[in-house]
């Protein structure tokens, strides 16, 4: 049973990342793993159209364009996506003007766990991490033992 006074955020599943620079494409993953969304990277802008508009639901939440490395006819095809009936949240990283309807805009310098903060709220609670598999608890009384 809901309760009337809790709002719930849908929690986020999938983003799309976007950009023609490969260092840019590797920052945003970087920012991205071990968040618990799965990670889609379009290197090419046909690429995204079909991810947001042409392929079957369901379809990334989020689309994170790099708008300072994109061309301009680009970034106006990115603005058709919404026309086309996809209402996901679009994030900008630049501090390029540009027409389209960003929900955020992260400008430069970027800096760990900046988009991260972008989307704080829509992340799911993390599951474990490769680290929490490779360690082991030992107790004290183990460690006494082996050092005699």
């Amino acid at each position: 049973m809901r309760h009337p006074n809790v709002i719930e955020r849908p929690y986020v599943h999938s983003v799309l990342i976007y950009s023609p620079e490969a260092y840019m494409l590797q920052w945003m993953e970087q920012e991205l793993a071990e968040t618990g969304v799965g990670i889609q990277v379009a290197k090419k802008l046909d690429h995204v159209l079909a991810a947001l508009i042409h392929d079957p639901p369901p379809r990334p939440q989020v689309l994170v364009v790099d708008i300072d490395s994109t061309r301009s006819v680009e970034l106006a095809q990115i603005a058709e996506i919404r026309a086309g009936g996809w209402r996901g949240r679009l994030v900008g990283l630049g501090e390029r003007f540009t027409e389209l309807r960003l929900d955020h805009q992260l400008a430069p310098p970027f800096r760990t766990g900046d988009l991260r903060a972008v989307l704080r709220d829509r992340l799911p609670a993390r599951g474990s991490t490769p680290h929490q598999h490779r360690t082991q608890r030992v107790a004290i009384s183990s460690m006494r033992d082996l050092l005699g």
